[in-house]
């Protein structure tokens, strides 16, 4: 079987046209991504743990938890002070018995990151803080958990003198709402 001469020009854009396929679909199976260009004023600039250095204070455990930790967070950003006194019982017998007006802090001495070369005075300002906080969540020391968990909202906005909304998502609720409404999920990171 003979190819005809006219077929021979065909084959180069045979090929050109599946690399170009080729590099749409791997350019279409790539995740959207949204790189920010600059930082923005809204992001927090703290990254604490609930272990270590961060929890020196905590009674009973080694762990602040992780809403108290998120929390103090967020509060320290609006340089949030926890007032007034907390009282209460962990599932483990402790009793949690604090005066918050008695502790004074410093935002300006707060660290974003506590490591080796932190200075000690911002250790305990960060450490005491997220104690503080834990501590009006009614965190369940040496439980792993928080006590009274209706009430969180209400104790925030006492204690921290604020306005607090809570808004809790599950996966399911995360992935559905954008996807109902038609917008595109971006997660960079």
């Amino acid at each position: 079987m003979r190819f005809r001469s006219r077929y021979w020009a065909l084959i180069p854009i045979v090929v050109a046209s599946l690399i170009l396929i080729d590099v749409a679909a791997r350019v279409l199976q790539k995740p959207n991504r949204v790189t920010l260009e600059r930082e923005h004023p809204y992001l927090l600039r703290t990254t604490w743990h609930q272990i270590g250095d961060y929890a020196r204070f905590v009674p009973a455990d080694d762990d602040a938890g992780c809403w108290a930790t998120a929390i103090a967070q967020i509060a320290h950003y609006h340089h949030l002070t926890p007032t007034d006194k907390i009282e209460y019982q962990t599932s483990g017998g402790y009793q949690v018995s604090l005066d918050l007006d008695e502790y004074e802090f410093r935002h300006d001495q707060f660290a974003s990151h506590l490591d080796d070369e932190t200075p000690e005075i911002s250790k305990e300002q960060v450490a005491r803080y997220i104690y503080l906080i834990a501590a009006v969540l009614y965190t369940d020391f040496g439980a792993h958990g928080y006590l009274e968990h209706e009430t969180f909202v209400e104790r925030l906005e006492s204690h921290l003198n604020s306005s607090v909304e809570f808004h809790e998502y599950d996966k399911e609720d995360y992935l559905l709402d954008p996807l109902c409404s038609h917008r595109r999920i971006c997660r960079a990171g």
